[in-house]
């Protein structure tokens, strides 16, 4: 690594989180060999890379390697989720994951991010000290939506089913409420009904892997105030939040 990096200002638990995903696979997949994590100084950037001298990936298999909930048989077992978090996560820092990787080699994931002064990031306050309910029950996904919100400087209460989440509603109101579309315990649509009850001028938004109702009808309106169509990337979540926050009381 360079013994002279220049400060980099950025967000250290998504850094942290991302470092933490790459040399955990790195490690998992690797029975034998080495692992390395390198830091250099490339222009007006930092570049990080995470190696191994693992068992590689199919080339077949690389194309699909970032979906998320996809499985890739030499990758083991999981979620299908680590990749595809990381790869939201520098995304969302400034950078683009990249991925080399031959079988029987090993494997290589690095990512520049810009090096930002600190006025560079004193911006985009909008949605700081807005509280948000966010009720996922999926622990990797509820993971990620939160480093989202709470980067954002929102204040985050999460609850992993509908029962919980009126419990934690009822003790603490919310601006926002961020809900999965189909809980283990109930709908997302019945839930947010019955907070608005408690709250009126509460938002809503659903999220959904599929962008209809059960029953196959479109979203409607009425249900929430938008819907998300899983997977959500930070960017796109974010403007939804703001958008969805700025609209005038019906």
């Amino acid at each position: 690594s360079d013994s002279d990096l220049p400060v980099l200002f950025t967000d250290e638990l998504r850094l942290r989180q991302v470092l933490i995903n790459l040399l955990s696979n790195a490690i998992r997949y690797t029975d034998t060999g080495v692992v390395e994590l390198d830091c250099t100084h490339e222009g007006d950037s930092v570049g990080f890379t995470v190696s191994d001298t693992g068992r590689g990936i199919d080339e077949a298999d690389l194309e699909r390697i970032f979906e998320a909930f996809t499985r890739v048989e030499e990758m083991g077992g999981g979620a299908g989720l680590g990749l595809t978090i990381s790869q939201q996560l520098v995304k969302a820092l400034g950078g683009e994951l990249v991925v080399e990787s031959k079988l029987g080699q090993g494997t290589r994931f690095s990512f520049k991010l810009p090096v930002y002064s600190a006025e560079d990031l004193a911006e985009e306050g909008d949605l700081d000290g807005v509280s948000v309910l966010l009720v996922e029950d999926d622990d990797d996904l509820r993971e990620m939506y939160r480093i989202f919100l709470e980067d954002w400087g929102m204040q985050v209460n999460s609850a992993p089913d509908y029962q919980r989440a009126v419990k934690a509603f009822r003790q603490e109101p919310a601006d926002l409420l961020m809900a999965d579309f189909n809980l283990p315990d109930g709908k997302g649509t019945d839930l947010v009904e019955e907070l608005r009850e408690l709250r009126p001028e509460t938002r809503t938004i659903l999220c959904t892997g599929t962008g209809v109702m059960d029953d196959g009808r479109p979203f409607e309106p009425s249900c929430a105030d938008a819907l998300i169509v899983k997977p959500i990337a930070a960017d796109y979540l974010r403007s939804v939040i703001v958008s969805t926050l700025s609209k005038d009381q019906g």
